[in-house]
């Protein structure tokens, strides 16, 4: 009987030391999945362009040229460095999954700004931005921690 006990405690054992051990190979797999993941996203190109269907025809938005846009309705227009705008017929949403990329930060229900276009953050309320072309745009209380942590 005492033999049979023994080997029941050597087989449990082994069993937790195997458990173990596979949990280990997990979690080195699971590290250098993550560390792939990683190598790869840094990899990706990052967009450049996009085309937009405007009234005119469809034109290409070369994302580095753009200062900001602003929400009118289930409109937006998109402001450029050099003082030009265009007027998309698409909701400010689906013109920020566009820009995909972390160049762009939502500051208000109404405003997306790239965030290179920055030149200072409110110091007194934080309350807006100023970009580099001299315009002031709001930025909500919801969003002003963000603001600050991706201008940075």
């Amino acid at each position: 009987m005492a033999q049979v006990i023994q080997l029941q405690e050597h087989r449990d054992n082994y069993a937790g030391e195997m458990i173990r051990h596979l949990l280990n190979q997990i979690d080195e797999l699971n590290r250098k999945v993550s560390g792939l993941e990683l190598q790869l996203y840094r990899r990706m190109p990052v967009k450049s362009s996009i085309w937009i269907n405007l009234r005119e025809g469809v034109t290409q938005v070369i994302l580095d040229n753009v200062s900001h846009c602003a929400a009118e309705g289930n409109y937006t227009y998109i402001f450029f460095d050099d003082g030009k705008k265009i007027l998309a017929s698409l909701t400010l949403k689906a013109i920020e999954s566009m820009f995909s990329d972390n160049r762009f930060v939502r500051v208000h229900k109404s405003y997306l700004v790239n965030k290179h276009k920055i030149a200072t953050i409110s110091s007194s309320d934080d309350n807006s931005v100023q970009l580099l072309n001299n315009i002031e745009i709001p930025v909500s209380r919801r969003r002003r921690s963000t603001v600050k942590t991706l201008c940075r």
